[in-house]
This record gives C-alpha cells, structure tokens and sequence, in this order.
C-alpha cells in the first residue's frame, strides 16, 4: 500500500502518477533555447541593466586617513597603563658620574637614591609610574622629573666641552617644585 507523505491519504496499490518532462518535445521549455536550438546559459536581463544595478549598490570605500591622530605617541608614552605627562628630549642621556639624591625628614636623613643608572627620574605619588615616591599630601601624582642631558659648554679660549647634567623639571603640579626655597618654572 502507497500513502501519500503530505495528506497522509491512502493511495492504493497503484503507483502515483509519474510527472510528464516538459521539454522539446511537448509543452514549454524549462531551460530557454537559442535560435539554433542550443540551451541558453545566465540570465535574461541585458548586461547593461545588470551594470546600472552594480552601480547603484556600489559604496564607497572608506580612504585611508593619514593625518596625525597622537596614538603612537600617546602609546609610546605609557607605562604601566598610565599616560605620562611627560617624554624624554631628544638629548637626554644617562651620566657617567654617580649622582645621589640625599632625602631628609626633619632634621633625620633617610636612605639617599642613587640617580646615575637611568637618563630620568619621574617623582611623584602614583607608584606605578614613580620611581622616587612622593607621599606628602601637597605632591601631585606625578609631580616633577630629574632628567639628565647633554649640554655642551663653550670657554673663554673657544674649547667646547660636552657634559651630562641634572635638570629638574616641574610637571604641572599643583603647588610647584622648589630648589632652595625658589620655585622653578615648568
């Protein structure tokens, strides 16, 4: 017995009636033909409708930007995930003298930071980013930096003479930065 799969109706013993080709011989073409009686292949539109339609669905690409957005510079002055507000000058070195900072409180000294190893010293409260920590209330973050440059020096008889030296620079803080009671600009 036969049953039909959709109405699930009984079909008998017979065969379901087998679906008539419709091609050259009877009825019309499934697949169109040329003149020549040979099939034809792609579409039915004229080329040049299907390139209006192209056109019409073209977007324009997005150009490239090539203006100076201040990411690789924001990048490259990271640390830790910290955006320092400061970057080191082109002529910034690492001095051959050992340096030392000699920290008092009060009238006690404390242990004194050796200053010769790097080109700068960042100070301040965030101690991410600091490497000689401020914890006094009126410090910024990030409140000063000493950095160490070339600076050549000309005599009186006209030799040049080329030396490494400390500069300290106030970084935007708050209550300034001061060398022997006289506030620096910065």
């Amino acid at each position: 017995r036969q049953v039909d799969q959709l109405t699930g109706e009984d079909l008998g013993d017979e065969a379901p009636p087998r679906r008539q080709k419709q091609g050259a011989n009877g009825g019309d073409d499934v697949i169109p033909r040329n003149s020549d009686g040979s099939y034809m292949w792609g579409k039915l539109e004229p080329l040049e409708r299907e390139k209006e339609k192209e056109e019409e669905l073209v977007i324009p690409k997005a150009q490239p930007n090539f203006a100076r957005t201040g990411k690789l510079a924001e990048e490259s002055n990271k640390v830790n995930g910290v955006v320092l507000k400061w970057s080191e000058p082109p002529d910034a070195m690492k001095p051959s003298k050992h340096w030392r900072l000699y920290v008092f409180k009060g009238k006690e000294s404390l242990e004194p930071y050796h200053v010769h190893r790097q080109t700068a010293y960042l100070m301040g409260r965030e101690r991410r980013v600091c490497d000689i920590p401020l914890d006094h209330p009126s410090c910024s973050s990030q409140h000063a930096v000493i950095q160490f440059r070339l600076t050549s020096k000309t005599d009186s008889s006209g030799k040049t003479s080329k030396h490494v030296r400390p500069y300290l620079m106030d970084l935007g803080s708050t209550n300034g930065s001061f060398i022997n009671r006289e506030r620096i600009e910065g």
